[in-house]
């Protein structure tokens, strides 16, 4: 029920991960693909069991772990069934290549966890980079404007300074100071009684 339900899940581990999930291992072939699995024939934990996709194992384990508890919750007498110990036993020893698996896909969650952070630092990076390359752009181009209109203002002064004739210097009041400090005098205020 649960390996259908999770083989199903769009985007979900068994669909990032399925060969740690829904695909079932080849323990009897090929031994590396399932590490700390050894065949226990007496508890009836054989490479069949381990070779189960791990939903499917982890479904089995569940129906096991299901069978001794009610034994467990049944029993009256004390005296622990054989077959139930067995069956504790065996969930046992399945439970722990289901920890085994399980760790398998947390380093695999964990690899692509850190994939996706390199990815998103790169993607951080070269975003922060080009957004101040086109701040020092703007604030470049800022500056051009402002020192060419100061540069347009400057020659215009300048240029004032040979047109006016020197009467006129004397019947402005003001020009004289403006003229001799090259346009730094600008009156920033206007008296009162103008």
């Amino acid at each position: 029920m649960y390996h259908a339900l999770l083989s199903n899940d769009p985007g979900g581990l068994s669909y990032q991960f399925p060969e740690l999930t829904v695909q079932p291992r080849d323990c009897a072939s090929d031994p590396l693909s399932c590490p700390g699995v050894v065949e226990i024939p007496d508890l009836g934990y054989n490479y069949a069991i381990a070779s189960q996709p791990m939903n499917a194992e982890i479904s089995q384990f569940f129906d096991m772990a299901t069978l001794v508890c009610n034994y467990m919750a049944t029993s009256s007498d004390g005296v622990f069934d054989p077959v139930a110990e067995a069956t504790f036993d065996l969930t046992d020893v399945i439970s722990s290549d289901i920890d085994h698996r399980v760790n398998d896909l947390a380093v695999a969650i964990m690899n692509k966890f850190v994939g996706n952070i390199r990815g998103s630092t790169a993607t951080v990076v070269t975003t922060f980079v080009a957004t101040l390359i086109v701040f020092v752009w703007c604030i470049a181009m800022l500056f051009g404007v402002i020192l060419r209109r100061l540069s347009n203002e400057a020659h215009t002064t300048a240029t004032l300074l040979y047109m006016i004739p020197q009467a006129a210097h004397k019947d402005i009041p003001g020009l004289a100071p403006f003229l001799d400090s090259g346009g730094a005098l600008i009156r920033t205020h206007i008296p009162e009684d103008q």
